[in-house]
């Protein structure tokens, strides 16, 4: 009885398998019989690991391959597709990455790993062909380390999550030379910032709340003149010396809730429209 109800199970496993591939090769087809007008693919919540996506068309531009269980990504598993321009592969168990995988996709300009497991070190190789990559999604990984020139490649780099690592230490010449206009470390192990590590000039929204700042000083944000929101909340913030906040002409919101902070700003935020509340 138990084999009869494990060869039933494998059958209908067996079936919804073909009829995922059938739906899926007949979505490649357009009116010409062919895959070549075909421009995204998504593929959530399956299991055509294997199958795909050697058997995708090589000119498409959007590859979804979300939630489905993938451990590790190879060398070469993206070099026919080229033209790739936006790429998820967030929530699932990817523990590794080749520091070849990304090297084919020059046009890349949305890249999603949130929500995976990776814990190897964030290397220059990894994302040296990114040139055009806008947008680029680490949140809710175990990544510790990142090389020092990891970004140095990355010259359109605007969005850059980081949220939710396990990140203890941050080199001051680690964004150096990119046009960031957000980016997110929040969630991670930081215990204090090198002077003038924020030398980015298109920031505008910075948030490193949930962390373990203890004091910030008047080098802390030297060189994010334009920056407007500001999150630092759920710190242990005890000391934010004179002149800290004095050169952000245009914050808009400041967040401080949640920290061991025991006296009055700074007057250089008079003009600060922001949000205050030491409830620790």
């Amino acid at each position: 009885m138990k084999s009869f109800i494990r060869s039933e199970m494998k059958m209908k496993s067996n079936l919804v398998y073909y009829f995922q591939l059938i739906l899926l090769f007949l979505s490649f087809l357009n009116g010409n019989g062919n895959a070549n007008g075909i421009i995204g693919v998504q593929l959530n919540e399956n299991e055509l690991i294997n199958w795909f996506p050697y058997q995708a068309p090589h000119t498409i531009r959007a590859l979804s391959l979300t939630t489905r269980n993938i451990y590790a990504i190879d060398a070469h598993t993206f070099d026919m597709y080229y033209n790739l321009d936006t790429l998820y592969l967030s929530e699932n168990k990817i523990e590794r990455l080749d520091e070849r995988t990304f090297g084919e996709l020059r046009v890349l300009r949305k890249l999603d790993l949130g929500h995976n497991r990776l814990s190897s070190t964030i290397s220059k190789r990894l994302l040296e062909s990114q040139r055009l990559l806008v947008d680029l999604n680490l949140e809710n990984n175990f990544i510790r380390t990142i090389e020092f020139n990891a970004f140095e490649a990355t010259i359109s780099l605007s969005k850059l999550n980081l949220a939710f690592n396990q990140l203890s230490h941050i080199d001051a010449g680690l964004f150096k030379g990119l046009t960031l206009s957000e980016l997110n470390l929040s969630g991670n192990q930081l215990m204090n910032l090198e002077a003038r590590t924020f030398l980015l000039p298109n920031l505008q929204g910075l948030y490193l709340s949930h962390n373990k700042l203890s004091d910030l000083n008047e080098q802390t944000f030297f060189g994010a003149e334009n920056l407007r929101y500001l999150y630092l909340n759920n710190n242990s913030l005890s000391r934010i010396g004179n002149g800290t906040f004095g050169q952000l002409k245009k914050l808009f919101t400041l967040r401080l809730d949640s920290n061991p902070i025991t006296f009055d700003l700074p007057a250089t935020t008079n003009w600060l429209s922001y949000i205050l509340n030491f409830n620790y």
